[in-house]
């Protein structure tokens, strides 16, 4: 896949780079610049105690460029390219069609709906939609997502999540 965006290219390495040289794998968090260092999003992977998260935040103004899905897509591909990870999960505050649309896209297996796992800033556990993606499932998109099928008018490429 072409890269969109030379920020976007040198993100991707950079993230590569660092995760790659680091003997725990998993960064909490690396932000997504513009070559002059504007700030477009955050992608974060997660190991707490042998599980994987990943979670993805963009700025409005970047959203429906494709850039989170990219992103996101080379975070996972180098987790479970370096065996890192077997599988990885994602959560958002249900209704957070622009995450799910990402989770989505990226091959996720949609969970369902129950309290969050990681706590919101006031500490509790809203409900939340919950997806898992496992090194050896397929890329496709899967049935049973509560979002737009593509193509709808509805649909918001999505590329946030709280």
């Amino acid at each position: 896949m072409a890269l969109r965006s030379i920020a976007t290219e040198y993100w991707l390495c950079s993230i590569v780079t660092i995760c790659s040289s680091r003997s725990s794998p998993t960064p909490e968090a690396k932000r997504l610049r513009t070559s002059s260092g504007n700030l477009l999003g955050v992608v974060g992977l997660r190991n707490k105690l042998g599980l994987f998260d990943i979670g993805f935040w963009l700025g409005a103004p970047h959203r429906g460029h494709g850039y989170m899905p990219e992103a996101v897509r080379a975070v996972l591909d180098w987790a479970f390219s370096t065996e890192h990870a077997d599988e990885i999960g994602w959560e958002c505050v249900a209704g957070n069609l622009a995450s799910a649309a990402v989770a989505r896209k990226l091959g996720f297996t949609f969970g369902g709906v129950r309290p969050s796992v990681l706590p919101a800033r006031d500490g509790s556990h809203p409900q939340s939609w919950h997806g898992l993606l496992r090194a050896s499932d397929d890329r496709a998109v899967k049935p049973g997502w509560p979002v737009p099928a593509p193509g709808d008018a509805a649909q918001n490429e999505g590329e946030a999540t709280p």
